[in-house]
């Protein structure tokens, strides 16, 4: 289940996670056989061959409708359109959510919808402002980098462009104030990592010598990091990814540095108390509530973008980066097994939680004790149980 969850754009039908599941439906189906007449056993063999006929019915009617709702989103005239178009497509996806629990396909989702808007806002923004005098690129960062973006995500975003004359920088202030203005009105621009902040805007001589700065900074969530999330959503792709490459090489640079974020990653505090249950807040408003993302989602971005990041993997998606992984032989199938199932247990119980009004982006994700599910509960523990096990042996290979 976790590789098939974990393979984005794989040969998921010739993985080893599907055969292992057809070899668990047909010992399924021969333990059946054992109390039932020839005839009983082909009624169950077509009943199950019927239903996933149905399930495909279904899978590829939803899948129609989504690319439906995506395609009225490209083609909004207005704002006020663009807006309803949005939660129209939004209401088609929670609905497939309920269904299915998939996390992979909500993030696409939820990411490809942004990148529509954000394109919207641009071509706004060159309407107005004319042709850009330089070649310029629009990336995204944090979750909209990582392709983990949900339903109440705002927009982490930077531009680099390609000349540093005076009256070059003068047009993309004024662009980049333009689209977020309309970013703004969409409810997608992030509170710090806008396009119109100095500190997020810039030419690649700029963004090199802010990168300069920042060496020796043993911060596994500094700024630097941060751009190796980076994603380009518009624009220049060559530009985009000199910017990542330099942010990585400028981290590979200096490996005493890069040991001490991956020592300062992998002692993260985890989900976990002292007697091996689940970490509640302690005091405050959450008091006796479970912090999904302090204690479980955070610790294993940080960790495996370190690990990413010291390998120079070039996927920002933390799924794609612990196959990655996986393939480069820095993770065993086992744990890289367990991780990915981690990654969508923890990520599914965000979402879901998202769906049900509680919790945001904004406001965090806090469960309430006598809200978890046993099985949520266990799937908790089983994750966390894998992200302490990782975070242990980057320790021991950093220590070593």
């Amino acid at each position: 289940m976790a590789l098939i969850l974990g393979s984005r754009d794989g040969d998921i039908v010739n993985s080893k996670a599907m055969q292992e599941l057809v070899a668990d439906l047909d010992r399924m189906i021969a333990d059946q056989a054992a109390y039932l007449m020839p005839e009983q056993h082909r009624s169950l063999v077509n009943g199950i061959a019927q239903n996933l006929l149905e399930e495909q019915e279904w899978e590829e009617r939803f899948a129609a409708q989504l690319d439906d709702a995506l395609a009225a989103l490209e083609k909004a005239p207005d704002i006020a359109s663009l807006q309803q178009q949005y939660l129209s497509a939004v209401d088609s996806a929670t609905s497939y959510f309920a269904r299915r629990q998939s996390v992979l396909s909500m993030h696409r989702f939820c990411s490809q919808s942004r990148d529509i808007m954000i394109h919207w806002a641009i071509r706004s923004g060159l309407a107005t402002c004319g042709e850009s005098p330089a070649p310029f690129a629009i990336c995204a960062l944090g979750n909209y980098g990582r392709h983990e973006t949900t339903f109440s995500s705002r927009c982490d975003l930077l531009l680099v462009y390609g000349s540093s004359d005076p009256s070059a920088e003068q047009w993309f202030a004024t662009f980049s104030g333009k689209v977020s203005a309309i970013l703004d009105q969409l409810e997608l621009s992030a509170n710090f990592m806008r396009l119109d902040d100095p500190e997020w805007c810039g030419d690649i001589g700029l963004w090199k010598s802010r990168i300069a700065s920042q060496a020796g900074t043993p911060d596994p969530s500094s700024e630097t990091v941060a751009l190796c999330d980076l994603r380009p959503v518009f624009g220049s792709q060559e530009l985009a990814l000199e910017l990542r490459s330099m942010a990585v090489r400028s981290l590979n640079s200096d490996q005493l540095t890069l040991m001490a974020a991956l020592r300062s990653a992998s002692i993260m505090p985890v989900g976990f108390n002292f007697f091996g249950r689940l970490r509640m807040e302690k005091s405050g408003s959450h008091r006796g509530e479970f912090n999904l993302v302090q204690f479980a989602l955070n610790p294993m971005v940080v960790t495996i973008r370190m690990m990413a990041i010291q390998k120079a993997i070039s996927d920002t998606a933390t799924s794609d980066r612990i196959s990655k992984l996986l393939a480069a032989g820095e993770l065993g199938v086992d744990l890289a097994a367990k991780l990915l199932k981690a990654y969508h247990d923890f990520h599914r119980i965000k979402m879901s939680a998202e769906v049900a009004h509680k919790g945001n982006e904004q406001d965090g994700f806090y469960l309430e004790r006598e809200e978890i599910s046993h099985d949520d509960e266990i799937c908790l523990k089983q994750g966390l149980d894998a992200l302490f096990n990782l975070q242990r042996i980057v320790y021991q290979n950093v220590e070593g």
